[in-house]
């Protein structure tokens, strides 16, 4: 998932107001997940970002089991970032039963676990 409105055929985009300022706490309240992972966690993911604004979120679909670097060329190609957790979050607040179509992962927030592995937040 990644923020921008440049999009191919194939990708799709979602108008998406993210409040950077509601705790994390309540954005995931507002998903109504069957299942948290308790490493989402305001520790592991500070916000860094301010105050309510609406973004475009465009959905990448590569169809096939992609590597991360091939997905930063992908984006570096159309001048897009990585979409961030709390945007991730106000996506599937926003687009719930979108979160039945496909699996989403937020690259833009990244956190090492305890064995030392980089780890992004994602909803299947």
């Amino acid at each position: 998932m990644i923020v921008g409105s440049a999009h191919a055929p194939t990708d799709r985009c979602f108008s998406v107001t993210v409040d950077y300022d509601l705790p994390l706490r309540k954005m995931i309240e507002a998903g109504h997940y069957d299942e948290k992972n308790p490493r989402i966690n305001a520790v592991n993911f500070a916000v860094t970002r301010h105050g309510r604004i609406n973004l475009d979120i465009t959905v990448l679909d590569f169809n096939y089991a992609v590597e991360f670097r091939e997905v930063l060329m992908e984006m570096e190609k159309r001048g897009i970032r990585t979409a961030e957790l709390h945007e991730l979050l106000a996506f599937v607040a926003q687009y719930p039963l979108e979160r039945q179509r496909f699996g989403v992962v937020a690259l833009g927030s990244l956190w090492r676990d305890d064995d030392g592995d980089c780890r992004a937040p994602s909803l299947y």
